[in-house]
């Protein structure tokens, strides 16, 4: 008889868990890899990737947008103006130190990281859009057991409402705040319309990686950002099959490290 695996032990409802921004610095190279999440995410998510591509040899950075790490409040009053500005400090505070710098965005994120590729073309080398927010697909069993999970303060068991609630950076103390939330909304499709608008101006590698199951983005996205690439000088897309938006089951985590590997291996060459 096999061994059983023993249950999850409830996830109480922690409503200050630390998010921060981290890093994962070298002397030996001359290359970083900085993490940007999405809308409601977290550096948190970042963790074992970015270990991951340290033992690669790389520099590693993610970053905590403003606005994130506190509460609904905070979110609501920060703007994507403040976000974008964020990213293009960071990227050229660690350009200082490591003149090749790639960018890996998830969701609005990616949206951020193409952004900035063409506002720092001397810098950045290359592109990692996981699940990126071109355009948002709310539907489905999937979203609503996602906005369930964002808003209880139950316990959970569930692996995957744990990891959710895990890396949400934004506390919601007072619902009443999240109507707030309205003009950030508006800013995210502000980012994805400027996002779509400067895909031709992209002019460096790109890995562009999306889950099928994705419960908050269309997964044609994805394509939509293939066909925009107009003069990149070399992308390769890639879809999973089961992942969420954020969580990702094993086989396909690995699958995604390995993509991550190959792409920046050819980039930096490696291989």
């Amino acid at each position: 008889m096999g061994k059983q695996k023993s249950p999850l032990k409830p996830l109480e409802y922690q409503p200050f868990y630390p998010h921060k921004a981290f890093e994962m610095l070298k002397k030996d190279t001359d290359t970083i890899v900085i993490f940007i999440h999405g809308f409601l995410g977290s550096p948190h998510q970042f963790i074992d990737l970015a270990d991951f591509v340290s033992h690669m040899g790389y520099a590693c950075g993610a970053l905590l947008l403003p606005g994130h790490g506190g509460t609904a409040k905070d979110f609501a009053h920060s703007s994507q103006q403040q976000w974008t500005e964020q990213v293009h400090n960071e990227v050229r505070r660690y350009a200082k130190l490591y003149p090749k710098v790639y960018l890996v965005g998830h969701s609005m994120g990616g949206l951020l990281a193409i952004n900035e590729s063409v506002c720092s073309k001397e810098n950045v080398k290359g592109l990692i859009l996981l699940n990126t927010a071109i355009k948002i697909s709310l539907k489905s069993h999937s979203s609503l057991y996602s906005v369930k999970n964002f808003f209880s303060r139950n316990p959970i068991y569930n692996r995957i409402d744990r990891y959710y609630r895990e890396n949400n950076s934004v506390t919601v103390d007072n619902i009443l705040y999240t109507v707030g939330w309205l003009p950030r909304v508006a800013d995210l499709a502000r980012l994805s319309r400027l996002a779509v608008k400067n895909l031709p101006k992209v002019t460096v590698p790109v890995l562009i990686t999306q889950s099928r199951n994705d419960e908050a983005v269309l997964w044609r996205s994805a394509e939509m950002i293939e066909k925009g690439l107009t003069h990149c000088p070399y992308h390769r897309l890639v879809y999973l099959q089961r992942s969420w938006h954020s969580y990702y089951f094993k086989k396909e985590k690995k699958q995604l490290r390995n993509e991550i590997k190959c792409f920046l291996d050819i980039c930096t060459g490696k291989i």
